[in-house]
C-alpha cells in the first residue's frame, strides 16, 4: 500500500510538472484583438528549447538567450524575433519584431503559463467537421473564394484554410457554444479567425486577423465537394506586404530576404 502511495505521489507531480511546461501567448494587435497560440518549454542537452504548438504542428525554437530578467528568442525561416521581461517564473511580457520591406512591425506579446488557447465554458451545439466553401471579402467588397476544413472533438477545433494563393497552416482553437475561434502562429504569420456557427451547414458573421493590422470578413457553407478557380498568377498571402524570410548559407552564415546585398534586385529561388 505505502509502495502504491508514493507512486501515485509521483504520477501526480510528473502530470504537474508538464502542465508548467505549456505556455499560453498573446499577441495585442492595434484594433484590440488578440491572436494567441500555445508553446511548450522545454530543455534538450541542457539547453533551452521552445515548441511552437498549432494543433499537430510543432515548430521547434532553439536560438534563446537570457541575460538576467530579459529573454531573447529568434525564430526559425522568418526575419522575427520576440523580446520580452521575465516577470516571474509564469510571465513575461515583452514584444514581437517582424522584419518588414520598408519598418519592422513591432506587437506587444504577454505569455503565462496555460495550456488553454481559447476560453471555453459552454458545449459546442454544432460539430463542423468536414469541408467548407469560404468566402472572404476584402475592404472594396471583393469575394475571394477560398476552402475550409475542420476535424471537431468536443469543443476542440483543428484545420487548415485553402486559397487561390496558398493555405493558413495548421489552426488550432474551439467552438465554445456557437463561436468558433481559431489561431495559429508560425513565426512569420499570425492569424486569428473568428465566427459564429449558426448551424451544422452555416458559417456567419466571420472575421480573419492577420498580423498588427490586416482583417477581413468571411463567411462558409458546408459543401463536401468545393473548388476553387484555377489560378496561374501568384500573389502574396491576404494581410503581407513581401516575401520575408532568413535561413543558414552552406555556411551556416544565416542569409536574410531584407540583406542590403539583395535591395533593389530580383531574387529567385532554384
Amino acid at each position: 500500500m505505502v509502495k502504491n502511495y508514493f507512486l501515485i505521489i509521483l504520477l501526480l507531480l510528473s502530470v504537474s510538472v508538464s502542465a508548467q511546461n505549456i505556455w499560453r501567448a498573446q499577441l495585442i494587435r492595434e484594433d484590440g484583438h488578440v491572436i494567441v497560440f500555445n508553446f511548450e518549454v522545454t530543455t534538450i542537452n541542457q539547453k533551452p528549447v521552445i515548441y511552437i504548438i498549432n494543433a499537430a504542428e510543432r515548430i521547434k525554437v532553439d536560438k534563446i538567450k537570457r541575460t538576467r530578467d530579459s529573454i531573447f528568442i529568434q525564430m526559425p525561416v522568418f526575419e522575427s524575433q520576440f523580446k520580452a521581461k521575465i516577470i516571474s517564473n509564469k510571465k513575461w511580457e515583452g514584444v514581437w519584431i517582424k522584419g518588414g520591406a520598408v519598418k519592422d512591425a513591432v506587437i506587444p506579446f504577454v505569455a503565462e503559463v496555460s495550456d488553454k488557447r481559447f476560453d471555453i465554458n459552454q458545449s459546442s451545439k454544432q460539430n463542423i467537421s468536414g469541408k467548407w466553401a469560404a468566402t472572404f471579402k476584402n475592404a472594396k467588397g471583393v469575394e475571394e473564394p477560398a476552402i475550409a476544413e475542420f476535424q471537431q472533438k468536443g469543443n476542440i477545433i483543428s484545420g487548415s484554410v485553402l486559397t487561390t494563393t496558398g493555405d493558413y497552416r495548421y489552426l488550432s482553437g474551439s467552438l465554445n457554444g456557437d463561436t468558433l475561434s481559431l489561431s495559429t502562429f508560425d513565426g512569420g504569420h499570425a492569424f486569428l479567425f473568428s465566427a459564429i456557427v449558426n448551424n451544422d451547414h452555416s458559417i456567419t458573421n466571420g472575421k480573419f486577423y492577420s498580423g498588427i493590422t490586416f482583417s477581413q470578413d468571411w463567411f462558409a457553407e458546408k459543401n463536401e465537394n468545393p473548388v476553387l478557380p484555377n489560378s496561374s498568377a501568384m500573389f502574396l498571402r491576404a494581410g503581407e506586404e513581401r516575401l520575408n524570410f532568413r535561413f543558414p548559407d552552406l555556411n551556416n552564415k544565416m542569409v536574410s530576404i531584407n540583406d542590403a546585398r539583395f535591395k533593389n534586385k530580383v531574387v529567385r529561388s532554384g
